[in-house]
């Protein structure tokens, strides 16, 4: 399971997430679970209701988490009290995140959770946290790095060889770190996508788009993935 490529906008479950978020409302949504994490839950009731933006927002209203199928296309569990051991320190975020936290660090299994208060979304898995953007924030990151990618796009007619080669490097690094973005952007990137491929090509370098791509991910010790 590709986790940013689940949660790309347009998608059903990153369009729900939205909707919680813009309507100032707090939820936990476990992305997917199998029988072996029947004691992580209470209560609740059991559905199969399919992945829909409203469905998504409206199991929000509701205490208690949200808990997906394993492939993330249908509702398995709604107003389901999560109780994972006490693996994460306290003092890892307000209740709802730390619950997310324990959860996510005591089964791998990713953890959406949405805070009521900031509006924050954090994506978190095993120990590791990634904070999901708006679509505008989003964008303006993948603007940043467009701009450095122009720049060495314009700049490289006229560096030496030597410089040259790390240019060409650190454009390299800008395609990898755009390209995870825009798998999260969605079809709303698809322009920028056919702009670096233009100058991956008029660089030389080889670049096409993924469909998949790891979150850059933060913990408290160092940065890492999540595929």
């Amino acid at each position: 399971m590709n986790v940013r490529a689940a949660l790309a906008f347009g998608t059903p479950l990153r369009e729900g997430i939205e909707l919680i978020r813009q309507q100032g409302l707090g939820a936990l949504v476990v992305l997917g679970y199998d029988r072996h994490d029947g004691k992580l839950f209470e209560g609740g009731h059991a559905t199969d209701e399919p992945v829909t933006d409203e469905a998504i927002r409206r199991a929000a209203l509701n205490d208690g988490a949200t808990v997906l199928s394993p492939s993330l296309d249908r509702i398995a569990r709604e107003r389901t009290f999560l109780r994972p051991q006490a693996i994460v320190p306290a003092g890892a975020g307000g209740t709802r995140h730390l619950t997310a936290a324990r959860c996510a660090a005591q089964t791998g299994r990713p953890v959406v959770a949405v805070s009521e208060e900031r509006q924050a979304v954090t994506l978190y898995r095993g120990t590791e946290r990634y904070l999901l953007l708006t679509a505008l924030g989003l964008r303006a990151v993948i603007d940043d790095v467009m701009n450095a990618l122009r720049a060495i796009h314009v700049q490289d007619a006229i560096v030496g060889d030597q410089a040259r080669q790390g240019r060409l490097d650190e454009a390299r690094g800008l395609l990898r770190e755009v390209d995870g973005h825009l798998v999260e952007l969605g079809a709303a990137g698809r322009i920028i996508t056919s702009e670096c491929a233009t100058i991956a090509s008029t660089l030389g370098l080889a670049w096409a788009p993924s469909d998949v791509a790891p979150f850059p991910i933060h913990t408290e010790k160092a940065t890492t993935k999540i595929p």
